[in-house]
């Protein structure tokens, strides 16, 4: 298995063949000689490698220079220069270029290897050190996830990858950045004791040949003494991982662990600025800053959403007779069924003591109602389980669609509002919804709603659905 890829650079064909045997023993890769006018092609269609050895004449010198350089622009490889005769005039021409080593023929088969063997090392803490650095500045916790899969991806070879967090207070992996996972050998994998026992060792675990073929490899991102994360390789190949390439991927592994507990450091304060800490639904401020950009974003392109609004009934009672810890227990749940009755893509906030708003993206009134509904129905179903016992609880909800009639954020709260009061008045446990309404001409709403529009109950919408398609 190979330790390190070396890219020779190299016009003489029976120069490069004769560099090529030289490497054949050894714990690198060379490349075969690709010409120095080919430089550009190779740097479209290879990885870094970790070094470049250009073999040139006195002649071909610029060529082989202006190569060196491209390299240097693209990959910051290290370098190391070979020629028949090492000249003043040579040098001069490479003097733009941080070489590692100069070598002239004959080469000295150990010579060269040390020199390879010191380059790579050298580069390699070059590349740890940006590397480290490029980690350490990312923050935002999606974005570190996927650059470390990039670095992963040239390391080693992988066919799948995939960087789970380890959820310490459930002890349990919560998968987040996936690059590429085919149905290979290697999915079936037993992931929970696998993961179980990366956590309890601390170690890399190398499973180089599985039933249905193929390998697996995962390590722990620690920080601290405690496992923040476990990066995991599959391969469609036995042996498919070198204990080299493990020991490359610690290296990467040490640092990445310090930046992914940084990056979930400030995505845990980042949440906790914008979550109500008590439902975890999203706080006041930062739910209106989504609507307000929902409302931009609809005048722009000329698009619909909706806005659910809705509160407990009878949550005083809750706490009266029952303690407010009984009626927070009551607020958590339903916030918690709340996220599962909408989509990912929904807003839940808390507008205040037992009142809760949910934004709808791309929602017409229709569907906002059936979405109010199925809401309802899970709050409603069944019994909130409390340290005083199992209550039974319902909400009143108001619907309004941002369109045609609603130009602005404060009118649609304030129909959703009123929507809700008017659920409240026919008997709670129901949903009401903001519609145009005829008027006394007979005529329907002529889009200004300033004497059409009032809340509706759904139980009514029926026979206002009948009358609109009559007219």
């Amino acid at each position: 298995m190979i330790q390190a890829n070396v890219l020779l650079l190299c016009n003489d064909p029976d120069s490069g063949q004769a560099l090529r045997r030289i490497f054949s023993g050894a714990a690198y890769r060379l490349s075969a000689p690709v010409k120095t006018g080919e430089v550009e092609q190779v740097l479209a269609e290879r990885a870094a490698p970790d070094l470049a050895i250009i073999y040139t004449t006195l002649e071909d010198a610029p060529r082989a220079c202006l190569a060196g350089e491209l390299l240097q622009s693209r990959w910051h490889t290290p370098l190391i220069l070979l020629a028949d005769k090492i000249v003043p005039s040579l040098l001069e021409a490479f003097a733009g270029l941080p070489l590692e080593a100069c070598l002239s023929k004959p080469f000295n088969e150990w010579e060269l290897l040390a020199a390879v063997d010191l380059a790579v090392q050298r580069g390699w803490r070059t590349r740890w050190l940006e590397t480290a650095l490029d980690l350490h500045a990312c923050l935002d916790l999606q974005t570190l996830l996927q650059r470390m899969v990039e670095v992963i991806s040239s390391l080693v070879p992988f066919d799948a990858c995939s960087i789970h967090l380890v959820e310490n207070r459930r002890g349990r992996l919560v998968l987040s950045s996936v690059s590429t996972l085919p149905q290979s050998a290697a999915s079936a994998f037993d992931l929970e004791n696998a993961a179980a026992h990366i956590i309890a060792s601390r170690q890399p675990l190398l499973v180089t040949q599985q039933a249905g073929g193929g390998s697996w490899l995962g390590l722990p991102l620690e920080f601290a003494g405690q496992i923040e994360g476990i990066i995991l390789l599959e391969s469609a190949h036995e042996h498919g991982y070198h204990p080299l390439q493990v020991r490359r991927l610690q290296a990467l592994a040490e640092q990445a662990g310090l930046a992914l507990h940084n990056a979930l450091r400030f995505d845990q304060a980042r949440q906790q600025s914008i979550l109500d800490p008590l439902t975890l639904a999203y706080n006041r401020r930062y739910f209106f800053d989504r609507l307000y950009k929902e409302t931009e974003r609809a005048r722009r392109y000329g698009s619909r959403f909706s806005l659910i609004m809705f509160d407990m009934d009878h949550f005083k009672d809750v706490n009266d007779t029952y303690g407010h810890q009984a009626g927070d227990t009551v607020l958590q749940v339903i916030s918690e069924r709340s996220r599962q009755a909408i989509r990912e893509v929904d807003v839940l906030g808390r507008y205040g003591g037992e009142e809760f708003v949910i934004l709808l993206p791309e929602t017409a009134l229709d569907d906002a109602q059936a979405i109010a509904e199925r809401l309802r129905l899970s709050i409603s179903s069944r019994p909130v389980e409390t340290k005083a016992g199992r209550l039974h609880v319902s909400a009143s909800l108001g619907v309004a669609e941002f369109g045609l009639n609603c130009k602005d954020p404060d009118t649609l709260v304030y129909r959703a509002d009123r929507a809700l009061q008017t659920a409240k008045e026919h008997g709670k446990n129901q949903a009401a919804s903001w519609r145009c309404l005829p008027d006394q001409s007979n005529t329907l709403c002529p889009g200004d709603c300033e004497n059409g529009c009032q809340p509706l109950p759904l139980q009514f919408q029926a026979e206002m659905n009948s009358y609109q398609q009559t007219r």
